[in-house]
């Protein structure tokens, strides 16, 4: 059927096509191999564990997963990863890498034009890109709509601003994170230096990315904004603190360009009055 099964020591079963091999042994079946200290597939059932070191490839789709555990169905494209799991997805220039207790890929339509995959990771969930970063207890990402929701006191990084609400989804173009959506208890918080940050808090949060930069905030509902004047040098001189029931927030160079609120109450005050 295509597979091939290496190993140096080991014992193998040729009429039942199962086997139990030692010493980095792999199973490569279309574009996908398994490789570890130790292997055990079945032919039959289509599922192969690896133990010790584990790397699982798929080509086709431009991906990996690596761990001390892994198991791999041939039959569904259903793949486990434990033990030190993560994976690696590097499809664009730059490489997704998630980090998880366990790490669970999921293929949908196999071998036909409509594949997709799924993967779920929980728990202690840490995923980088050069772009941006996050952490939670547990993410689920869809392939079909583009969409990541994270779940369990999620945090969102991207350069010096800092998202984080009761859950998140992100929603990407083409692998890049196009918008955010940050529901419940919603906040945003930016670094101006070690003593100044703006803040804003609400309801629910849209966050707008440009070439994976954050171009646009809008916050709704219970909205609480602490934000500072700077001077030209750039040093927090005036802190407005202001309420209201929406905000838009936009960006230019990485920084607080202006910001936009219907009718408002606040206070403004020198910062070393």
């Amino acid at each position: 059927d295509g597979t091939f099964v290496y190993g140096e020591a080991g014992d193998y079963d040729t009429k039942r096509g199962e086997g139990f091999l030692l010493n980095r042994s792999y199973l490569i079946k279309d574009m996908r191999k398994i490789v570890g200290d130790s292997l055990y597939s079945n032919k039959e059932t289509g599922i192969s564990e690896a133990y010790g070191s584990v790397v699982l490839t798929d080509d086709e789709n431009l991906c990996m997963l690596t761990g001390g555990f892994c198991s791999y169905n041939q039959n569904t494209g259903e793949a486990v990863a434990t033990d030190r799991a993560v994976a690696y997805e590097y499809s664009q220039k730059d490489t997704l890498y998630v980090h998880g207790d366990t790490l669970k890929m999921f293929s949908y339509n196999m071998d036909t034009d409509s594949a997709y995959h799924d993967m779920h990771a929980y728990h202690k969930v840490r995923a980088y890109r050069v772009d941006i970063q996050a952490v939670c207890d547990s993410m689920v990402v869809h392939e079909l709509d583009s969409c990541t929701y994270m779940y369990g006191q999620p945090i969102l990084w991207n350069e010096k601003q800092q998202i984080f609400g009761e859950e998140i989804r992100i929603y990407n173009n083409d692998s890049t994170i196009d918008w955010a959506h940050i529901i419940n208890q919603a906040m945003t918080i930016e670094k101006i230096d070690s003593m100044a940050y703006n803040q804003v808090s609400s309801k629910e949060m849209f966050s707008y990315f440009k070439e994976g930069e954050i171009v646009r905030n809008e916050a709704k509902g219970n909205v609480y904004v602490d934000y500072y004047v700077n001077d030209d040098d750039g040093s927090p001189l005036i802190k407005n603190y202001s309420e209201s029931t929406e905000l838009k927030l936009f960006m230019e160079n990485k920084k607080v360009h202006h910001i936009w609120m219907p009718a408002t109450r606040g206070t403004a005050y020198p910062v070393f009055a």
